[in-house]
This record gives structure tokens, sequence and C-alpha cells, in this order.
């Protein structure tokens, strides 16, 4: 199930789609049920070329077998397996630490590259995608302070891959 936004900053974003998806699993849907909240909640961000932020997506992996109300605009998000590289970092995941991490996470892929390849494409044979389209994974309830588990995702593809 997923909330999109756009226009807005990530943590504005995140806060808002959460919300919208907490009410949906505590009985603001059609059914009127409650339905578990699984551990993690996952970001998907689309910033323009500049870098600015243009839209995302929030999102929970939850059964379709209730339907939201439609005031909450959530959607019902299905997803094809894909190829991503991820990176983990323990800090809360805020915009700056989001861009170090994707950014750390791009220069790794691109030590791949020894032969002067062109910038997608390392010598390993891995196309990244867009760097201005990645996701944010988010494990911990925001109240948890130490030990966070957060990832930063980048599509990728490369010959085998889905």
């Amino acid at each position: 199930m997923a909330a999109p936004l756009r226009g807005t900053s990530f943590e504005k974003s995140t806060k808002e789609g959460f919300h919208s998806l907490y009410q949906f699993i505590h009985g603001a849907n059609l059914n009127s049920s409650q339905t578990n909240m699984t551990s993690l909640v996952v970001t998907s961000i689309a910033q323009s070329c500049q870098g600015s932020f243009r839209s995302c997506w929030v999102n929970f992996f939850l059964p379709s077998s209730s339907k939201p109300n439609p005031e909450l605009s959530l959607k019902l998000d299905e997803r094809k397996a894909q190829c991503v590289a991820v990176r983990k970092f323990s800090r809360f995941a805020r915009v700056d630490s989001i861009n170090q991490e994707m950014e750390a996470l791009a220069a790794s892929l691109d030590n791949y590259s020894s032969m002067g390849l062109s910038r997608t494409m390392t010598s390993s044979g891995i196309v990244k995608d867009d760097k201005n389209a990645f996701t944010i994974v988010q494990y911990n309830a925001s109240h948890h302070l130490l030990r966070r588990l957060n990832e930063v995702c980048l599509k990728v593809g490369f010959r085998g891959c889905i």
C-alpha cells in the first residue's frame, strides 16, 4: 500500500505518508479492519535533474485484502522484482544523510569501473539507473534512537538480472 506525495520535502512526505498508512492499518479502510504493520517503511524518491525534491511514494508492505477509504489517497502499489544496489546506514534518514549515502553508493558502483567505461556502465557489467530515482528503507520507529537500520537503494541492471 502506498501514499503518493508530490512537491514536498522528504521529511514532510514521510510524516504525511506514514500518517495516512497508519490510519489505514488501524481501520480506516472499507472493511474497518486492522492490519499488522510491517517493520519497514519504504520511501521511493524522485528528484529533478538539479537535485531538488520532486515526488515520493511512502510504502508499507501489506496484504491487499482490504481497501483504503478514498479520502486517504492511498494506492495499491504492486511491484515487480527488481535488482538494486544497497548501502546500509545507521543514522536517522534525513536529507543530508540520504544524499551522503547515495553519493557513497554511486561511488562504490563507480569503483567497479577500472577501464574508463561510461558513467552508467561499470566494467563488471552493472548498469546504474537514474541516480535521481532511488529508495530509502527505514526499519526503526522514530523513537528508536540507537542502532538504527536504514538502507539506500539504487536500481541497477546486469546480465542475468530480472
